[in-house]
C-alpha cells in the first residue's frame, strides 16, 4: 500500500513543470518513445514472419503479400536514363558555398564573424507511376499504386559541371546563390520485368472478375519494394532490438532507475500485451478471410457447372444422357460451410474430361471450351487458396502454442483454427460411364 501511495505522489510531483523538465524525466520520456517505436517495428516483423506469400490467382480479398515481376501494358520511360519502368523519381541538386555573417557573445559582448557554409539545393525534380501488373508462375494481378510507399533501385547517379551537356538538360540555366557550378543527378525506380515484393490489400476489380491490390486510404499498409521479404523482415527485426536497447539505455542508464520506476516498465508490458493480442486477432481474421476465399472459389465452380448443364443440354443427340451425368456431377459440388474439413467434395475436371471424350462434338463448341478453360482455372484457384489457408492457419496455431503468445491467447479466449485436410478435396475422380 505504501508503495502505491509513493508512486501516486511521485506522479503528482512529476506533473508540475519544474519537476517535468528535469533531465532524468526527459530521458525517461525519450526511452518510452524508443520503446513505442520498437513495438511498432516488432509488429511489422511479426506480420512479415507469420503472414504467408500469396499467389496472384489465389489473392481475393484482404491483406496480402505477393512476389513476382513488374509488368505493364504501357510502361513509363524515366527522365534521365530513358529506362522502361512502372515507377521512377529523379532530382537534381546544385551545390553551393555561402559566407554568412552571424552574431555570437563572448565575455558579455556581442561580436560578429563570417562563417563558411556548404550545402545543396534541389533545382529540379519529378516522379511518376502507373498502373501495372505483378506476374508470377500462376498468372498476373493488377496493382494500383496510389498511396504506395516505393522502395526502388538506383538507375543513375552522376555529378558534373557546366561543360557536360547534362548540366543544363534537365535543370534551369540560372544557378543558385553561391553556386559551385556542380550539379548531382539522381534517379531511381522500378524497371519493367524487375522482381518486386508487395504488401497491400486485395479487393475485387470493378471491370472484370479478378482481384487488384490497392490501398483503401493513405494510412494503410502498402509497400512496393525491389527488396525481398527476408530483407524487410530482417530490417524490422533489427530495428526492434536496437530501439529497445536504446530505450533501456535512456531509461535505466541516463534516467536513473529505481524500484518505484518499475511502474513504467509495467505500462510497457501492458502495452506489449495489448499489441500481441491485437496481432493475434488480426492474424485470426486473415485466417477467416483465407477460408472465405476458398468458399468463394467453390461457389464459382458450382456456378460454372450450372452453366455447363445449360450448354451441353442445348446440343442435339445426347441431351438426356449428358444431363444425367452432369446432374450427378453437380451433386458433388454442393457448397457446405467449411469447418476444418471437406467431406464428399470432389474435383469436377476428371468428369468434365470424360464428357468431352464421350461426345467429341463438344470439343468444337466454343461455349463448352470456354467453360472447360474457366473450370480448369477455378480448380487451380481452389488448390492455391486452400494451400494458403492451411499455411496461415498452421502459422496461427503454432503461435498459440508458443510462450508468451499462449498466455495472451488463453486470456483472450483465442482458439486454434482447423485445417482443410480431406484428401478427396481435389484428387478423387467422379466415375462416369457413357453409353452410345
Amino acid at each position: 500500500m505504501s508503495l502505491f501511495v509513493n508512486i501516486i505522489k511521485r506522479f503528482l510531483n512529476f506533473m508540475t513543470l519544474e519537476n517535468f523538465l528535469t533531465f532524468p524525466n526527459i530521458a525517461k520520456i525519450i526511452s518510452l518513445i524508443f520503446l513505442c517505436r520498437a513495438l511498432c517495428a516488432g509488429k511489422r516483423h511479426w506480420l512479415l514472419d507469420n503472414l504467408p506469400v500469396s499467389k496472384t490467382i489465389g489473392a481475393c480479398v484482404g491483406l496480402v503479400k505477393l512476389e513476382g515481376t513488374a509488368e505493364a501494358e504501357a510502361p513509363l520511360v524515366s527522365t534521365l536514363t530513358q529506362t522502361r519502368c512502372v515507377y521512377y523519381k529523379w532530382r537534381v541538386d546544385e551545390h553551393w558555398i555561402r559566407y554568412v555573417k552571424e552574431t555570437y557573445e563572448e565575455n558579455g559582448r556581442k561580436k560578429t564573424r563570417i562563417v563558411k557554409k556548404e550545402g545543396s539545393d534541389i533545382v529540379a525534380s519529378g516522379s511518376n507511376y502507373n498502373l501495372f501488373y505483378l506476374k508470377d508462375d500462376y498468372g498476373v494481378i493488377q496493382i494500383r499504386p496510389t498511396w504506395a510507399r516505393f522502395d526502388s533501385r538506383q538507375f543513375f547517379y552522376k555529378s558534373c559541371g557546366p561543360n557536360n551537356p547534362l548540366y543544363y538538360k534537365h535543370a534551369p540555366r540560372q544557378g543558385v546563390e553561391g553556386s559551385t557550378h556542380e550539379r548531382t543527378f539522381y534517379e531511381d525506380g522500378i524497371a519493367l520485368h524487375c522482381p518486386v515484393y508487395i504488401e497491400g490489400y486485395a479487393k475485387p476489380r470493378q471491370d472484370i472478375a479478378a482481384a487488384e491490390v490497392i490501398s483503401p486510404d493513405d494510412t494503410a499498409l502498402f509497400l512496393i519494394s525491389t527488396s525481398s521479404k527476408e530483407f524487410h523482415k530482417g530490417k524490422f527485426n533489427s530495428r526492434f532490438w536496437w530501439l529497445s536497447a536504446w530505450g533501456l539505455v535512456f531509461y535505466a542508464g541516463i534516467g536513473g532507475m529505481n524500484w518505484d520506476d518499475l511502474v513504467y516498465l509495467l505500462i510497457w508490458a501492458i502495452g506489449w500485451g495489448i499489441l500481441t493480442y491485437n496481432n493475434l486477432i488480426s492474424l485470426g481474421q486473415s485466417v477467416e478471410q483465407g477460408l472465405a476465399n476458398v468458399e468463394v472459389h467453390l461457389k464459382r465452380r458450382h456456378d460454372l457447372v450450372e452453366n455447363l448443364v445449360r450448354v451441353v443440354t442445348a446440343l442435339r443427340g445426347f441431351e438426356k444422357e449428358v444431363q444425367k451425368e452432369v446432374t450427378l456431377l453437380r451433386g458433388q459440388l454442393v457448397i457446405k460451410k467449411l469447418e476444418g474439413r471437406q467431406e464428399n467434395v470432389t474435383a469436377c475436371l476428371p468428369a468434365l474430361r470424360a464428357i468431352a471424350e464421350a461426345y467429341p462434338h463438344l470439343k468444337t463448341d466454343a461455349a463448352f471450351l470456354d467453360l472447360q478453360r474457366r473450370i480448369t482455372d477455378t480448380e487451380q484457384r481452389i488448390a492455391l487458396t486452400r494451400a494458403y489457408y492451411n499455411e496461415i492457419a498452421t502459422s496461427f496455431n503454432k503461435l498459440l502454442k508458443m510462450v508468451p503468445h499462449r498466455l495472451i491467447a488463453r486470456l483472450g479466449n483465442i482458439r486454434p483454427r482447423a485445417l482443410i485436410t480431406a484428401s478427396d478435396f481435389e484428387r478423387v475422380t467422379v466415375q462416369t460411364k457413357f453409353e452410345e
